[in-house]
């Protein structure tokens, strides 16, 4: 296998995680509308984009192994490829390594902005439906009215004179 392979598969995820980040800031317009139909569909295709990004990362793992030629050891990252490689085609790994690590954390921002939009709206919803409940009664062991200010019955045997 070649590094152009290589380089081919690391442009693709590329676009896939643009791609993907163009639908998370989507998600929080959305998120931020209410708009629950369209998060649906939204979410169906952020599933399709993860698939296909799972599936590429798949077959950048094999083509790493086979570029460092270690079928034993599963985790070969592309690090350990850059040792192998010629100056030029080292420079342009690490751009793409730079792209993807960056496009990465702004993936991770615009999910955790969306995770706590979600969480918030889950709370908005769990406080208006508790305003909907009915309120459970007081169970108390005296009579309604029978009660004074510091929870003894008023008309208590105990508190008789003799």
């Amino acid at each position: 296998m070649s590094v152009q392979s290589l380089m081919s598969n690391l442009e693709k995820t590329y676009r896939l995680n643009e791609s993907l980040l163009q639908l998370s800031t989507k998600k929080t317009d959305i998120l931020k509308k209410g708009d629950f139909d369209a998060l649906n569909e939204l979410t169906a295709n952020e599933q399709k984009h993860i698939q296909a990004i799972e599936q590429l990362e798949k077959q950048r793992e094999k083509l790493l192994s086979e570029l460092v030629k270690t079928s034993g050891n599963p985790t070969v990252t592309l690090s350990d490829c850059l040792e192998l490689v010629n100056d030029t085609e080292r420079e342009k790994l690490n751009e793409f390594k730079e792209k993807l690590t960056q496009q990465l954390r702004e993936l991770q921002n615009r999910n955790d902005l969306n995770e706590q939009l979600i969480q918030q709206s889950l709370q908005f919803i769990q406080v208006s439906l508790n305003l909907f409940r009915p309120q459970q009664e007081q169970i108390t062991y005296a009579p309604p009215n029978k009660q004074n200010t510091n929870g003894l019955e008023a008309n208590s045997i105990f508190n008789r004179k003799a």
